[in-house]
């Protein structure tokens, strides 16, 4: 991992602009809290082994510097560690830090081209992003989605299913988009080649969405959610070959079951590999590697680019233990990564 300068970790003693002491809080102790919990440890783990990849560290360093910043003067601990994973995370998409990495090929050594690239989202999501719809827009044809309570509710109710799935299957709800594109928004976009998503689901021993779910990485998605694949042709959308496409890294906010490292030998393509949540869940010693990933920047599609598919709700809950993912992560002790990021980053 490329070093800065050593620092001792302790927090400074300043004076705030009413000339009382405040606490200066550190890069060190920025890094001391969100090794508190699961999520901030397993974001740390990420974030040394892109710096190990050769990550530049500058402007992570700077991203670090200014939340530490931000902090100083907080009450008590303020936020909590994952609060700060999100913070962080966010940060350093915002700054485009998803930028700096390898950029994945479309084709496969020997192999087909990926000419179809595919992403699951929520009916939630579809409704509010891809149709573009708000609560005081006109009605459609098909519900507004539910938002989950916790408590058992779900996204359609059931009598409602069926009309949602020959929504979109059918492909009806093009006639709803407006403005006759797709927008998808954000810093940056993650996807991935639908071959490899058909070819994994060949071997599928769950239902449908839950599937998508596990192989994808997607752990934030519970019982209730709703799951659409969209896929992108880019023989009908030849101006998606031309936009930035980037190796996802620890610095691109992946969420808690990201992986920077994965198990196997390095993609050929350059791609990142999502990890397989049903590996982990059964705590089985196989490959974690799910399928091929990457991030891209903001784009819109044409309409007869895109095919939507409704693949169902998710039955099952996803698999949450933190520390069994960071045993699969890393042999080496948190102190120590914490050690040389804070070298690194200070």
């Amino acid at each position: 991992m490329p070093a800065a300068s050593a620092h001792n970790g302790r927090d400074a003693v300043g004076q705030n602009g009413t000339g009382k002491e405040t606490t200066m809080t550190t890069v060190a102790h920025l890094l001391d809290r969100l090794a508190k919990s699961g999520r901030g440890r397993i974001f740390l783990v990420n974030l040394k082994d892109t710096l190990d990849s050769g990550f530049d560290a500058a402007p992570l360093r700077e991203v670090c510097r200014e939340l530490a910043a931000a902090l100083t003067g907080a009450p008590g601990e303020g936020a909590t560690p994952d609060e700060l994973v999100d913070d962080l995370g966010g940060r350093c998409v915002s700054r485009g830090l998803w930028r700096h990495s390898a950029e994945p090929r479309l084709r496969r050594d020997a192999g087909a081209a990926w000419n179809v690239l595919s992403r699951v989202t929520t009916y939630g999501r579809f409704y509010t992003s891809v149709l573009d719809r708000r609560p005081t827009g006109p009605r459609l044809s098909v519900p507004m989605p539910v938002e989950l309570d916790g408590t058992g509710s779900t996204e359609i109710a059931p009598e409602h299913v069926h009309a949602v799935r020959d929504y979109v299957d059918s492909g009806r709800w093009k006639e709803d988009v407006d403005s006759g594109k797709v927008r998808f928004g954000g810093h940056c976009v993650w996807l991935a080649p639908r071959a490899e998503l058909m070819r994994r689901q060949r071997h599928m021993k769950k239902a449908l969405p839950d599937f998508y779910r596990d192989m994808i990485g997607l752990s934030h998605l519970v019982p209730g959610h709703h799951l659409i694949r969209l896929d992108l042709d880019l023989a009908a959308w030849t101006a998606g070959t031309r936009l930035v496409r980037r190796r996802p890294h620890g610095a691109c906010n992946g969420g808690p079951r990201f992986r920077m490292a994965y198990d196997g030998p390095v993609c050929s393509a350059d791609w990142g590999r999502t990890v397989n949540l049903a590996v982990l869940a059964a705590r089985r010693k196989a490959c974690l590697d799910g399928v091929p990933e990457m991030v891209m920047e903001p784009f819109t599609v044409p309409l007869d680019a895109v095919t939507a598919h409704y693949l169902g709700a998710v039955q099952s809950v996803p698999e949450t233990d933190h520390d069994y993912f960071l045993k699969r992560m890393t042999p080496e002790p948190i102190e120590r990564i914490v050690r040389q990021l804070t070298e690194a980053l200070s």
